[in-house]
């Protein structure tokens, strides 16, 4: 079910090419563009692809071994599909061994090296056993709605082995706008049974079971009524004793926050409105650029429940935590600690850049720390004791190869 480079290009007549960054020559093709579009935005839309040309967004995902922690970090350039793997990280979640993965997502799936990916566009779902462990992931290009499994992580150098599925899953709400949300789903065990694909221009989403068993042909449940959003949508998993009770989920075009809580149809969402907008609460005089400035990633205790959230604010390098989980105006706190601290040039009104993040837990299933990666320098930070702003630190991972 792999599809070939002529079939992707096929794929994406719909409107994808038409999203793509100016052409490099003339003013023809810019005039070309410009016909219907106010000129400010116009100057804005392109000031964006220009800035975020050398500063691609990345896909994340964390493998979860044996003994239920965290021992190795996967991630891929969405400007050209190639990977990497950091292990050795169950000891000192701050160091370990970088190498260069066999598998290219963009050759896995046709799609040309060129064709650079941008922040809601391809997707990594992890899927947890019972246990806790992940062996394996969902892949999601929601561009096109084509979905697959990696299994066996890490096996022989490669993310994992492949398991295609007979029809693209989430093909009757791809766009080309490129903002979606992947909304991983576990059960009362703790297994991952489905993932929503959420997209924040329509409110439409897809839900598709089995994912557990690596269903080839999963059942698939279509969701409407859901939000639309103004900008880039981000969100995070909410549990409650290993069990997704629902979603925190942010409008990027101001951070006003909302909770998608899960109710006992898998069709059906309490859509849950709050007085919060982190704009309004994470100032600053110079803030760095980004189609999705705040990155949510869940904090959860021993008993495998999400207390908080923490926010990552890629305009400032704040960190703030999220709790009152379920009160209408969740409260607050911003740590005195920034990420741009320990990143290599620091923040940049210049330049465009996004944050991809993933939570580190421990063997009791604890978060002891969250890895943050940097699109513009590709520099990787690690938040250690984000539930306790007292103890919180930020530093800098050290890779050896």
């Amino acid at each position: 079910m792999r599809y070939l480079p002529s079939s992707y290009a096929s794929s994406q007549s719909r409107g994808m090419a038409r999203l793509a960054a100016p052409p490099r020559s003339s003013k023809k093709g810019r005039l070309q563009i410009a016909i219907g579009f106010f000129a400010l935005t116009f100057l804005a839309l392109s000031a964006t692809a220009l800035a975020q040309a050398g500063s691609h967004p990345h896909a994340l995902l964390v493998r979860y071994g044996d003994n239920g922690s965290a021992d190795a970090l996967f991630y891929f350039d969405l400007g050209n599909g190639s990977g990497s793997v950091v292990d050795q990280l169950r000891r000192n979640p701050d160091e370990g061994r970088i190498a260069r993965l066999k598998t290219n997502l963009f050759t896995e799936i046709g799609r040309p090296r060129d064709s650079a990916a941008t922040v809601g566009e391809i997707f990594l779902g992890p899927i947890r056993e019972s246990d806790g462990r992940v062996r394996s992931t969902l892949f999601v290009e929601a561009s096109t709605g084509y979905t697959m499994y990696f299994d066996q992580l890490g096996k022989g150098g490669n993310l994992g082995r492949v398991t295609t599925m007979i029809k693209r899953g989430y093909e009757p709400i791809a766009s080309p706008d490129r903002n979606f949300a992947l909304l991983m789903r576990r059960n009362s065990s703790g297994r991952t049974d489905g993932a929503y694909l959420y997209n924040a221009t329509t409110g439409q989403a897809i839900h598709l079971a089995g994912l557990n068993e690596l269903e080839i042909d999963p059942p698939s449940t279509p969701i409407s009524g859901l939000p639309v959003l103004k900008g880039k949508v981000s969100a995070a998993p909410i549990v409650s004793r290993e069990e997704t009770i629902g979603y925190v989920v942010i409008d990027n075009a101001d951070g006003s926050v909302q909770f998608f809580d899960v109710t006992g149809s898998i069709s059906r969402f309490n859509v849950r409105a709050t007085e919060l907008v982190l704009s309004n609460e994470m100032t600053a005089e110079q803030l760095n650029p980004s189609t999705q400035r705040f990155v949510p990633i869940p904090l959860q205790n021993d008993e495998i429940t999400t207390y908080g959230i923490l926010i990552v604010d890629v305009g400032t390098g704040s960190l703030a935590m999220l709790d009152g989980l379920r009160n209408p105006r969740p409260s607050l706190r911003i740590f005195s600690q920034n990420v741009y601290g320990v990143i290599s040039g620091g923040l940049r009104s210049d330049a465009w850049r996004t944050f991809a993040a993933a939570d580190a837990n421990g063997a009791d299933g604890a978060t002891l720390g969250v890895w943050i990666l940097d699109s513009l320098t590709g520099g990787l930070a690690y938040v250690e004791s984000p539930g306790n702003p007292a103890n919180t630190r930020v530093k800098r991972v050290t890779l050896d190869r």
